[in-house]
């Protein structure tokens, strides 16, 4: 059980690092593109 949450946790924190990743990219290029 344990195991199974630690898996089902791990894509969905992955998820969120390339969300976040993904936003702060786009805001470098937003910013970048306005200067």
């Amino acid at each position: 059980m344990g195991q199974c949450g630690g898996a089902a946790a791990a894509p969905a924190g992955s998820s969120a690092v390339a969300a976040a990743r993904g936003a702060l990219s786009t805001s470098v290029a937003w910013i970048a593109g306005s200067n």
